[in-house]
């Protein structure tokens, strides 16, 4: 929190416990103490939705009332060595590589004022 604006991220939930709504409990709680405090500016940040992947926290936070503001470019170091070229793809990720050009690495974003 820095004045009137608060940042809700890094926040997980356990694997085994994913979808019985702590997400959304811990969003709206996190909201409302943020109101409380007198914030009125929001952000948070999750990956895009991408077709075929699961997109639960993106779902969750734009139900919480956050509207997507841009797409986050992320940056990561040159890989020189061969072995670990071949580890990582182009989206910084050792994760395979998308080929239909959208990137996991961007990130969405969001804003919701408490006004």
């Amino acid at each position: 929190m820095v004045g009137k604006l608060a940042w809700l991220g890094i926040a997980a939930t356990v694997p085994g416990f994913r979808r019985r709504g702590a997400q959304t409990a811990l969003l709206a709680a996190r909201i409302r103490r943020a109101s409380e405090l007198g914030c009125t500016l929001l952000v948070t940040e999750t990956g895009e939705a991408v077709d075929g992947r699961p997109a639960g926290s993106y779902r969750n936070i734009l139900r919480a009332g956050f509207e997507p503001r841009y797409l986050r470019p992320n940056y990561f170091p040159k890989v020189t060595e061969p072995e670990a070229a071949s580890q990582v793809n182009a989206t910084g990720s050792s994760r395979p590589a998308r080929t239909d050009g959208s990137s996991e690495a961007s990130r969405l974003a969001s804003s919701r004022g408490t006004e």
